[in-house]
């Protein structure tokens, strides 16, 4: 379930005026073609969240808007891309789920925004980096509740 509160130590960190807390990006690739899902951190050392271990890797996530109406749309870049990476998400047939999420170094286990799951949208790519456009699933893009109640269909309510 994603987390939308922030932790106390992580209110700390982002009021502090000097702070030696480091925030990361978790991201998550999968699809039914991959034999493992493909995990990364955006740091230089490799983390373990949730029983899950992170790979060290570089790359940049710009989180959705929060535009009412816009469309919740992420982009991730990843740079400089390893053969094994490029090789595994090119075998990938179909699209595959990028599950985001940030967490504090101290807390790795403690979500501070998400985990969020999204589909691809694009992803082009060149011979430095491939960046991903994501959006949220359809299921989280449904209206609730998707009917309406009004006094006429539902006289107890009113």
């Amino acid at each position: 379930m994603p987390n939308e509160k922030i932790t106390l130590n992580a209110l700390r960190s982002q009021m502090a005026q000097h702070t030696s807390d480091v925030w990361l990006a978790l991201l998550t690739i999968d699809h039914a073609s991959l034999s493992n899902p493909i995990r990364l951190v955006n740091d230089k050392q490799s983390l373990t969240s949730n029983s899950n271990v992170y790979e060290p890797y570089a790359f940049e996530v710009t989180l959705p808007s929060d535009v009412e109406g816009g469309e919740p749309e992420a982009e991730i870049t990843i740079s400089n891309i390893v053969p094994q990476i490029m090789a595994a998400i090119r075998a990938i047939d179909g699209r595959p789920t990028v599950t985001m999420g940030i967490v504090m170094r101290s807390e790795p286990d403690a979500y501070q925004f998400g985990p969020h799951t999204y589909e691809f949208a694009t992803a082009p790519w060149d011979a430095r980096t491939i960046r991903f456009r994501v959006r949220l699933t359809e299921f989280a893009r449904l209206a609730f509740p998707n009917a309406s109640f009004g006094p006429a269909d539902f006289p107890a309510m009113f």
